[in-house]
């Protein structure tokens, strides 16, 4: 009984947070666009250029409102939104089946009637399939979109720029358990990146080039890595990234994603276990740039491998961990002032 109750108080009180949230941004006090309207606004545009590939896993009532983020983008192109819904049991089914009744030539989607994720399978493996578009702008169903104009003006940059193959922008992260959010992936100017950018930018603001995605996914599948960090490692081994200098998303944090709902001594050994392997198989220069991430969470799990006998993480981590370990002594030493003998 105590239980259902702390339930239903957390599903309250996340909704009470997020319809604050959305309280903020000017999208969501814009009327939702009929069908007809968004044709309309796209004239005569017939081709599909931007494909929003939305994966959700019982999100409820969450998915609303990032498919009315979608739908209330302002483009000179024709969009589409395909949702994947990994066999939810939530109600979600209905909401889906309510914006494809309501804009059938825009909203597509697969519903799968067993959990793919349990069998292995990850959304990355159907977009190339399930989308059409000369673009795909990915977008988790509990994350949601800030800026109208986000679309458009990320297709804009990659047409600007055919040699980049992803574009990407800042987020805003909420954690919604502990009121806390931070901005993240923001940049001051445009800015193209030959690498790996230094900055993390988050999934729901991506948008990709669809042969590169493809190749992508194909790697992805291939060595079952499947994490965001290595969708974007990929992608910059194929051509180069260009940042919108703007917070387009919000990453919303509830504990209850396949990631967020990892302790913390999990998430570092998967985080070291992901990188290992990216590193056999990308490129040298982006190899590269990679070791110091390596080496930080190798250096991170050692204490904990050791705590846990775990002798082949322990092997493998010591040489980070010592190297860490002696840096950070001497950068203690440099700072000790020193002691001036009076005369």
């Amino acid at each position: 009984m105590h239980s259902e109750l702390r339930n239903v108080m957390t599903v309250s009180q996340e909704a009470e947070a997020r319809t604050k949230m959305k309280s903020e941004f000017e999208l969501f006090s814009d009327p939702l666009p009929t069908e007809a309207d968004l044709f309309t606004m796209w004239g005569d545009s017939h081709e599909v250029i931007v494909s929003i590939a939305c994966a959700t896993f019982n999100h409820g009532n969450l998915l609303n409102d990032a498919i009315r983020s979608f739908l209330l983008q302002k483009t000179g192109f024709r969009f589409e939104i395909v949702i994947r819904d990994d066999a939810s049991t939530d109600g979600t089914h209905d909401l889906i089946a309510y914006y494809m009744q309501h804009y059938p030539r825009i909203v597509r989607a697969r519903i799968y009637n067993e959990n793919q994720f349990k069998l292995g399978r990850r959304p990355a493996d159907d977009w190339i399939e399930l989308t059409c578009g000369k673009y795909v702008a990915l977008c988790e169903g509990d994350d949601f979109w800030i800026d109208r104009d986000k679309l458009q003006d990320q297709v804009a940059q990659l047409e600007r720029h055919p040699d980049c193959v992803i574009s990407v922008a800042g987020t805003l992260r909420y954690n919604v358990l502990d009121d806390e959010r931070k901005e993240t992936g923001l940049l001051g100017y445009e800015r193209i990146y030959s690498m790996f950018p230094p900055k993390y930018h988050h999934t729901s603001t991506l948008v990709i080039e669809r042969e590169a995605l493809g190749k992508t996914t194909a790697k992805q599948k291939k060595y079952n890595l499947y994490t965001d960090m290595m969708l974007r490692r990929f992608l910059v081994d194929i051509g180069k990234c260009i940042c919108l200098p703007r917070t387009v998303s919000v990453y919303w944090i509830n504990g209850k994603g396949m990631w967020s709902s990892l302790g913390e001594e999990k998430q570092i050994k998967d985080r070291v276990l992901n990188r290992a392997g990216l590193i056999k198989v990308i490129g040298w220069r982006n190899k590269l740039s990679l070791l110091p991430d390596v080496f930080y969470y190798c250096a991170r799990y050692f204490p904990i491998a050791f705590r846990n006998k775990e002798w082949g993480f322990v092997a493998a981590c010591f040489i980070p961990f010592g190297m860490t370990k002696a840096r950070n002594l001497s950068r203690r030493l440099i700072r000790v002032p020193s002691i001036k003998c009076g005369k």
